[in-house]
């Protein structure tokens, strides 16, 4: 899903994403900007976050304070994370409570969620929507029903390797 095509508003977003993570379906989410990998300029932007990357989204959450929905995430290089609010740097995270309050939102141990240089951060979801572009999420196959009313299509494809010749 590209995050601007969808009309929903970033609570509806949120309600989406969470019933997804509690699914367990497996989602990732791309910044906004260019992919930077293949240059020398790795950099991250202003808020820590690398443009045209792509990040695990691990699960969702409500901020203990003002209950509002927020994303835990994970660069795969395990650097360069969120330095907005919610951060690693965030005073919240020294209330146990609040932390606990967090990870119980999430469905993790409260140890998940304290501050280390693991890639894994966590962020409103009002930021999400302004930082990244696109969300990508696997269902898992389920037989199809009236509940679940999914269906599946396959298609053979191969790739092959063709070197550029000089």
């Amino acid at each position: 899903y590209s995050i601007s095509d969808l009309s929903a508003s970033v609570d509806a977003l949120g309600a989406f994403l969470e019933a997804a993570a509690r699914n367990d379906f497996i989602m990732s989410a791309a910044t906004k900007g260019s992919d930077t990998t293949a240059s020398s300029s790795t950099s991250p932007d202003d808020w820590g976050l690398v443009g045209g990357q792509a990040y695990s989204l691990l699960s969702m959450g409500s901020h203990p304070d003002t209950k509002r929905p927020i994303v835990r995430l994970r660069n795969p290089w395990s650097k360069r994370e969120w330095d907005g609010e919610c951060s690693d740097t965030d005073p919240m995270w020294k209330d146990p409570e609040k932390r606990r309050s967090v990870a119980d939102s999430m469905g993790i141990k409260p140890d998940e969620l304290i501050p280390s240089e693991d890639g894994c951060f966590v962020m409103p979801l009002k930021e999400f929507c302004a930082h990244f572009r696109n969300i990508s999420i696997c269902v898992p196959h389920v037989p199809c029903s009236k509940k679940a009313p999914w269906h599946e299509l396959r298609r053979r494809c191969s790739f092959s390797l063709h070197e550029k010749r000089q």
